[in-house]
């Protein structure tokens, strides 16, 4: 029994490692005084483009935990600039190219990538790079506004969807524990017998 479980543990740890060895890339447009939000916690505002000097775009970065952010400005050719949200969530953002109001970025990160929120900023009375956007209240802090929220009360940490119902990370099944069970659902759909 025992060697099954260190032989579980094992393929989990492997699964782990190749999982975050992966990169998840998307491509995006984002029009000036605009924003997206990326799987509910990093925010990418585009304030301005131009070319002076060759083909630029200054962006805001910032996520909830991370409110103050960063503001970089980007060319063309660039190396990709970096950003940690509060989270530890990591992307790196290329500037493909940019045309009379819109840059168009490719976002690259080794957790799958989704834009859940578009959004308008700047002098429209958008977020202005504050968290949670305008008046919004967000009470348990995961990314998700109290008006959209299923559950006012993730605990830090958890993993959430869409809806604010949070899942601690590796809990597959939703009890709330770390078990064998979880480490057999992730085996099985890493061979292709069951979805998550």
């Amino acid at each position: 029994m025992n060697g099954y479980r260190i032989l579980t543990m094992t393929v989990l740890f492997m699964l782990m490692f190749s999982m975050t060895a992966s990169a998840d890339r998307i491509n995006t447009t984002i029009d000036v005084n605009e924003g997206i939000v990326l799987n509910g916690d990093i925010h990418i505002e585009v304030l301005d483009v131009g070319t002076n000097g060759g083909s630029y775009a200054k962006l805001k970065f910032y996520s909830y935990k991370d409110a103050g952010g960063k503001t970089e400005t980007m060319y063309k050719g660039d190396v990709p600039t970096k950003y940690t949200s509060g989270t530890l969530m990591m992307v790196e953002v290329t500037l493909d190219s940019i045309s009379y109001d819109t840059a168009f970025l490719m976002i690259e990160s080794t957790t799958s990538l989704k834009i859940t929120d578009r959004y308008g900023c700047g002098g429209g009375g958008g977020s202005g790079g504050t968290y949670p956007p305008g008046n919004i209240t967000d009470t348990d802090g995961d990314g998700v506004p109290d008006v959209w929220d299923a559950d006012n009360s993730t605990p830090a940490g958890y993993w959430v969807n869409s809806d604010g119902i949070g899942r601690m990370w590796g809990d597959m099944n939703g009890d709330g524990k770390l078990t064998s069970v979880d480490a057999l659902m992730i085996l099985q759909a890493a061979v292709g017998k069951i979805e998550l």
